[in-house]
């Protein structure tokens, strides 16, 4: 899904959410829905969806693509 626009440079063996805060200009040139980073995602599965300003349903479409 959001592998379709990849910036050049960026190995495609790297999962957007496994990318850290200090790549966050990658990040801002990829165009996708789910735009976080690891440690976002991980405050995600500890059940901390406000320290991320997300909601739920969001949260849990973001959840399910990190486990696909």
């Amino acid at each position: 899904m959001c592998a379709k626009n990849r910036p050049d440079g960026i190995s495609p063996d790297r999962l957007r959410h496994e990318f850290t805060v200090f790549e966050l200009d990658l990040l801002e040139t990829w165009k996708c829905e789910y735009r976080y980073t690891h440690q976002e995602v991980e405050t995600m599965k500890a059940g901390r969806f406000r320290d991320v300003h997300v909601s739920l349903g969001h949260a849990a479409k973001v959840l399910k693509m990190v486990r696909e």
